[in-house]
């Protein structure tokens, strides 16, 4: 201490000091008295809680970083402070508590189970400003576990959702999260909004659009189902991406034939996903059930008529041969036309 503390020779520095200390006590003595006079009270009406007085300390540096006033608990509330050096203390906030006079320190327990919901509060954000992402993951679930007001716990478990989607890119247990939110809550919108936003930006867009859907089927929100898969669409016609593009449309189609029970749409959508190749008789199947409830054969056996020339173009006489055969059935069974059937039977069998 003596090393710490130098004056000129033959001056004493501790009776410096301590004549610092007395100046400073009369400054704030003055200072104190002339709010008395001039306010009185210094104490704000309506106001509850302890006075304030400075306990130090006088020879060592440290401040407040941060406080927080606590919700009602019980009749009492508490105040939180948290330290420069990162302690952080708790005092009931009513002077006629017993025990308000007392500091109870957090900081020990802080990174090892914080069971306290205002002071969790204060860990998440500061984790945050820190970008100390793991940590914040394990505070968010604290939270959520100490939540009991449902819609404070969905917003505390989209938080959790989009940091480790965002902040830690475990995209797996990020889509379980979302998954787990909109099977409380189909509508919940912060999370529909967020994930029809980042379908169609990442290579793992098929979860977002499966856990979409999901939530679609529960609020009967066909339209906008529809329209999250007709983005699909598009972007795996961008890659060229047949096979996905079809299995899209087939699925489009389902749900304007089964759910918004519309055939015409049902058919336009089919049509789209036809593309003149192997193993689509299944689909031929379908449009053919949709052609004759719309009385649409003729034009659907034309377009057979196209994909089958088209399979020729290309030297592909096996899946002309499928088409053709699809083709001639229409002809023969359902436009009453066999001549023309068996003639495009027999361009079959040369």
């Amino acid at each position: 201490l003596e090393r710490m503390h130098r004056a000129a020779g033959g001056v004493s520095w501790r009776t410096i000091e301590a004549a610092n200390q007395e100046a400073e006590r009369l400054r704030r003595n003055a200072l104190r008295s002339a709010q008395s006079l001039g306010q009185g009270d210094s104490q704000q009406p309506g106001t509850s809680g302890p006075t304030w007085e400075e306990l130090g300390s006088s020879n060592q540096a440290g401040h407040t970083r941060c406080s927080a006033l606590g919700p009602d608990r019980g009749g009492y509330r508490y105040l939180y402070v948290g330290s420069a050096g990162g302690g952080l203390w708790r005092t009931p906030f009513d002077a006629n508590n017993p025990g308000s006079e007392a500091w109870t320190p957090l900081s020990d327990s802080v990174y090892g189970g914080v069971d306290d919901v205002v002071a969790l509060d204060i860990a998440i954000d500061a984790t945050d400003q820190l970008a100390r992402y793991e940590e914040q993951v394990e505070y968010l679930r604290r939270r959520i576990a100490l939540t009991s007001d449902p819609a404070e716990a969905l917003a505390q478990r989209f938080r959790l959702a989009r940091m480790l989607d965002e902040g830690l890119e475990r995209r797996e247990e990020a889509d379980a999260e979302f998954k787990a939110i909109l099977e409380d809550d189909a509508g919940h919108a912060a999370t529909r909004a967020y994930l029809e936003e980042r379908v169609g930006k990442r290579a793992d867009r098929g979860a977002s659009v499966e856990v979409l859907e999901g939530a679609y089927a529960k609020t009967g929100d066909w339209n906008k189902a529809i329209e999250v898969l007709e983005g699909q669409v598009r972007e795996a016609e961008k890659r060229k991406d047949g096979a996905a593009a079809r299995a899209l449309l087939l699925r489009i189609g389902e749900l304007h034939a089964k759910e918004l029970d519309s055939p015409e749409l049902a058919f336009s959508t089919l049509t789209r996903a036809l593309k003149g190749e192997r193993g689509e008789d299944e689909l031929r199947a379908r449009l053919c059930n949709l052609a004759r409830e719309l009385e649409l054969l003729d034009d659907l056996a034309e377009l057979f008529e196209e994909n089958a020339q088209n399979a020729a173009d290309v030297g592909r006489p096996d899946v002309e041969a499928e088409i053709l055969e699809s083709t001639a059935a229409i002809y023969a069974f359902d436009l009453d036309d066999p001549d023309k059937g068996l003639a495009i039977y027999e361009q079959v069998l040369s």
